[in-house]
């Protein structure tokens, strides 16, 4: 990803932007399907969300009484 982004000029063609923007778009896809990166790679993180095994944020329960209609999330 980094070396493709690397590879953008502002005097590229837009077919050549958007060749650029699929592969990147391909390889981030690729990449989130792996999941979380290996703590290895990236150090120890604490996060506000626990993640499922798909590697998807568990969001808290909403206090009783709130109606989920009101919730930006979801």
């Amino acid at each position: 990803v980094c070396t493709e982004l690397e590879k953008e000029n502002a005097n590229d063609s837009d077919q050549v932007k958007k060749e650029r923007f699929d592969l990147i778009l391909n390889l981030m896809q690729e990449m989130q399907n792996c999941g979380q990166p290996p703590e290895e790679l990236v150090g120890e993180q604490t996060s506000l969300f626990q993640f499922d095994n798909d590697g998807n944020p568990m969001l808290p329960a909403l206090p009783p009484g709130v109606d989920p209609q009101n919730c930006s999330i979801m």
